[in-house]
């Protein structure tokens, strides 16, 4: 196993362990948005493919948002991210994009979508382009979750990973078994014999 894989993994769980030891109080939005920042480049890290979705050697995260609050208040997502991964990670820059639901599709060369929170339909809709184009969807509020988001965190008196098994293989993504030693699975309605099919084909070791 590449020893780049192996760092990866050790630096989430030191984080995971670091981060579930702070204390949060709900609606400390700025808390969460200083883990997601933390957290989703590692976790990008984590997809077999990874090295295909990254263009010009850059990272593009696209906050996908409703209104022009929600875009302010996301803009601090960029400073934390900058301010964590000031390099970039394992020599890609980490750029970020804010772009409203109603001008997704026109979208180009994007690594992940963050979709902050808005209506059933246009998370739907944002979900169905994303699939489409293989591009990894990570969900502000882990209650989009059950709209088929593919990744977010639970914050509870630990810090969790949360991956929606039903979505990777809608969009026939794969992560690195890896993560499973740190993360919880969400899946929406998949029995449990089809997760343990998806389990071997796609969740493979390596």
């Amino acid at each position: 196993m590449a020893k780049w894989k192996v760092d990866i993994l050790i630096k989430l769980i030191t984080l995971l362990l670091l981060l579930s030891s702070m204390t949060f109080a709900q609606g400390m939005k700025e808390e969460l948005l200083q883990i997601h920042a933390t957290l989703i480049p590692k976790l990008l890290m984590m997809d077999y493919d990874i090295d295909k979705k990254i263009h010009n050697d850059t990272i593009k995260i696209t906050v996908v948002y409703e209104s022009s609050a929600q875009k302010e208040q996301a803009q601090h997502l960029q400073k934390y991210i900058h301010a964590k991964y000031p390099q970039g990670i394992n020599n890609k820059k980490i750029d970020l994009n804010f772009i409203p639901y109603s001008q997704l599709k026109n979208d180009k060369d994007s690594t992940l979508y963050y979709l902050l929170h808005t209506s059933h339909k246009e998370i739907s809709k944002a979900v169905t382009l994303a699939n489409h184009r293989a591009i990894i969807t990570f969900c502000y509020d882990q209650e989009d979750l059950q709209y088929g988001v593919m990744l977010s965190i639970k914050v509870t008196n630990k810090v969790k990973p949360l991956i929606n098994v039903e979505a990777l293989k809608e969009a026939s993504i794969t992560l690195r078994p890896l993560l499973l030693k740190v993360a919880e699975l969400y899946y929406h309605s998949t029995s449990f014999m089809e997760f343990m099919i998806y389990d071997q084909q796609t969740l493979y070791n390596v």
